[in-house]
């Protein structure tokens, strides 16, 4: 595994990836226009003191496929939500352990969608479905299990704040909000959605970024949020020039 330290800018190319192109309801914050060049990227600029890990093989530590890669206190956090579990090793490559509930019961899941840090309680949270946090110690040790009203896809916490990406198309009608807020038992929505002209597509990757303050786009959205506390404001609008999703092709529901 090639552990890579990213920039901010390399941050905000790569939540471009989850945006598409529509116009920012807001309008004062700053533009970043998009600019064609060659077809390469110098990965120097972003890819610094880079090391290959050889991770230890075991029946309990085997990974379908790597959906995020958390590095926290000299320890790797893989999610792999082909095989319902997170999987830690640290950075000699030694597995540690391996949190895989698949079942029915308080301290059980029949998914895992996302995983996080809570950096102040040195704690794995586990974003899972039925919709629920669970919560585990830093060796891997259930802890607690939080009930969740809604769908959600991400999750990113900042302090005492969790933030999480609501699912826009659920259960055939449209969220309320993008975002929901939690701070202790207060819960708060935040961002209206956007008209769903796609309610099929979802584009693979994370849309809530884990810096602070948490950073979001989403689909057929040109505008990156920031979040902080329980508000949202832009933090930067992209223009893709000719390469802009058209007003008039969002008079269409595409399947």
């Amino acid at each position: 595994i090639n552990i890579m330290r990213t920039k901010y800018f390399l941050l905000l190319f790569l939540l471009l990836l989850g945006a598409g192109c529509a116009t920012s309801q807001y309008g004062s914050e700053a533009t970043a226009v998009l600019e064609e060049g060659e077809p390469s990227i110098a990965d120097t600029t972003f890819l610094y003191d880079s090391r290959v890990i050889a991770l230890e093989t075991k029946d309990d530590a085997l990974i379908a496929r790597v959906n995020r890669l958390i590095e926290w206190k000299g320890n790797l956090y893989i999610l792999d939500k082909a095989g319902k579990q997170v999987v830690a090793f640290n950075m000699d490559g030694k597995h540690l352990f391996t949190i895989h509930r698949v079942g029915m019961g308080p301290e059980e899941y029949s998914a895992v969608m996302d995983v996080a840090i809570d950096k102040r309680k040195n704690q794995l949270v586990l974003l899972t479905e039925p919709s629920a946090l669970l919560r585990f110690d830093a060796e891997g040790n259930f802890i607690s299990s939080r009930k969740l009203p809604g769908y959600y896809h991400s999750i990113a916490l900042d302090g005492d704040f969790i933030y999480l990406e609501n699912e826009t198309y659920a259960n055939g009608r449209l969220s309320e909000n993008s975002i929901t807020a939690i701070h202790g038992e207060e819960t708060t929505g935040l961002l209206e959605p956007l008209i769903e002209i796609a309610p099929f597509c979802f584009i693979a990757g994370h849309q809530l970024s884990a810096s602070s303050p948490v950073l979001f786009t989403r689909k057929f959205d040109n505008t990156i949020y920031k979040l902080e506390n329980q508000s949202v404001s832009p933090s930067y609008t992209i223009d893709f020039m000719d390469e802009t999703f058209p007003e008039d092709a969002k008079d269409k529901v595409y399947d």
